[in-house]
């Protein structure tokens, strides 16, 4: 019985953990939902922000969010691929995941609270990918943000078909043509190999996001260095494909790499250059992210306030 009740103890303290001064944060385990809640009791009457991670990480760890509650917003931090419960790759993914943690998210709304949708890299593709299919959010923010959909393609053996990623009502998600993976370990900038897929478009548009159909206000931020994919390009693309509406907006960063996610009210005293991914054997594969030191916590510091002016925006209007 003793036994019983530490481990009951040990789990009720996991469950509802503290990240920082007054931010708890609560695993989220049910209906196949997998995510942690960053919350504040006074943030009642905020959005809450549902964030869509890269493929780098299952889940954010919730020191990386917890800037955004302390600024008055909760946080629903969603892992898709890369956790128990969950697929170990990005592949066949249905984007009605997304449209349950969204449900979910509505319960904590008490009627009046806004929902905004925030993904990364490959979980800003899927955010654009909801939002083109479903209209029940009320603002997106895409960071390093891509226009096209990408199939399961990086480590898959040469022998097996290429996969996509996302379904949509049971069916694949078609996916944009691109070449084989055939990189060694070590250093590695994948732009090379969506860079092609984006000179071709004239010739085929099978693959892109319809981004058209995005209702809700849309920020799009991205460095202008980008190594892993052209993520400026891309969204200055979606800009005019929704014609100039003043619904998107696309910021561009000098200098500045992939990564630059920050939302602590410090200053950042160091720069992600790159992810390691072990694909085969003892060695790794780093796929570089571009930019320079400077240009990369530029970016940083500056997205945060463009991040907290466009949640503030949602709030008031």
């Amino acid at each position: 019985m003793r036994h019983l009740i530490k481990v009951f103890i040990i789990t009720l303290l996991l469950s509802c953990q503290k990240a920082a001064l007054n931010v708890n944060v609560k695993a989220v385990e049910e209906n196949g939902i997998v995510g942690e809640y960053l919350f504040q009791k006074e943030n009642i009457q905020n959005p809450i922000i549902v964030v869509l991670p890269g493929s780098g990480k299952g889940l954010l760890h919730a020191r990386e969010l917890e800037g955004l509650v302390q600024e008055g917003y909760d946080v629903f931090s969603v892992a898709y691929q890369g956790q128990k419960l969950l697929p170990k790759r990005i592949n066949r993914i249905p984007i009605e995941y997304v449209k349950k943690c969204i449900d979910w998210a509505q319960t904590k709304n008490e009627g009046t609270r806004k929902i905004i949708l925030l993904g990364i890299s490959r979980g800003a593709e899927l955010a654009l990918l909801y939002a083109s299919k479903f209209d029940d959010v009320d603002g997106l923010i895409g960071y390093s943000p891509s226009n096209i959909v990408l199939p399961d393609h990086v480590g898959v053996d040469d022998t097996m078909p290429l996969l996509s990623s996302w379904t949509y009502q049971g069916k694949d998600i078609p996916f944009a043509n691109i070449r084989r993976f055939d990189d060694e370990a070590g250093k590695i900038m994948y732009k090379k190999y969506i860079d092609p897929i984006l000179k071709n478009r004239v010739n085929s548009s099978e693959g892109f996001i319809d981004v058209s159909k995005i209702k809700c206000p849309t920020l799009l931020l991205s460095g202008k260095a980008d190594l892993v994919w052209p993520s400026y390009e891309m969204s200055e693309m979606m800009v005019e494909e929704t014609e100039g509406r003043n619904t998107i907006k696309s910021i561009g960063y000098e200098n500045a790499g992939h990564q630059f996610l920050w939302f602590s009210k410090g200053e950042p005293t160091r720069v992600a250059t790159s992810q390691s991914l072990r694909l085969t054997g003892i060695k790794k594969h780093r796929f570089l992210y571009g930019g320079t030191e400077e240009g990369t916590k530029k970016a940083m510091i500056e997205s945060r306030k463009e991040v907290l002016k466009f949640i503030d925006f949602i709030n008031n209007n």
